[in-house]
């Protein structure tokens, strides 16, 4: 069901129309459109499977999924399938067998709708990830982050609770959570720090805020950190 359109500028403006993606081609980058449209599903599972690079994530999106992505190589294009009947979007670049160096460029610019509930799997290679998922309809969260560095803003009002499993392991993590709603994080820490700012030691590696004990909507998070600094703090 994977629909492409890719939109190659070369010297002459060449246009070819393949299949929803459009690509634009230079000398240094290409950079592509992805458009999926919302289904008959009522819940949504994301898988976004990076090899290195750039990914952001954020909410917004006026569709199930809209974004670009840009890469300095077409061995880089990283394969899109999705089924609207089940809910199921997979965007993975697992496969690619590709050398990088430091001019390779491969980043991942993705916004998801904020009305469908989902289930967001995330998993990097070497990569900088930017997950800004305020306003997003979480009902779980899994990362799975190898090196580089990891942002996870989870700040504002959520209006369902949801769980959070994050498995880090050489660089900086950080995320940013609520004060006004329940967090209760669960860490196992490996070689690297791990700071909790703003956050109550209840023992045993757990850790809440004020707000845990009151609030009818709750985070919890299970953290298995593992080289280098990891930071959970308040918005």
């Amino acid at each position: 069901m994977k629909r492409k359109f890719y939109l190659w500028c070369l010297s002459v403006g060449l246009l070819v129309v393949l299949s929803g993606c459009n690509l634009v081609f230079s000398e240094e980058v290409m950079e592509e459109e992805i458009k999926i449209e919302a289904g008959q599903a009522e819940e949504l599972k994301v898988d976004l499977d990076m090899g290195a690079g750039k990914l952001i994530v954020q909410g917004g999106a006026e569709d199930w999924l809209n974004g670009k992505f840009r890469y300095s190589d077409k061995k880089l294009d990283p394969d899109v399938s999705y089924n609207q009947d089940q809910g199921q979007i997979r965007i993975d670049q697992s496969n690619v067998n590709f050398n990088y160096g430091k001019d390779t460029k491969n980043e991942w610019d993705l916004q998801l709708t904020n009305d469908t509930p989902i289930e967001l799997n995330v998993n990097t290679g070497a990569s900088k990830t930017e997950l800004n998922l305020e306003g997003i309809n979480l009902n779980h969260l899994n990362i799975d982050s190898g090196v580089g560095k990891l942002t996870v803003d989870l700040s504002g009002d959520w209006e369902e609770s949801f769980d959070v499993n994050v498995e880090s392991g050489v660089g900086k993590t950080t995320f940013i959570l609520p004060s006004d709603q329940g967090v209760k994080i669960k860490s196992d820490s490996g070689i690297g720090t791990t700071s909790f700012e703003g956050f109550i030691s209840k023992g045993d590696g757990i850790y809440v805020n004020e707000a845990y004990e009151k609030s009818d909507v709750t985070i919890e998070i299970n953290a298995d950190v593992g080289v280098g600094k990891t930071v959970f703090k308040k918005e």
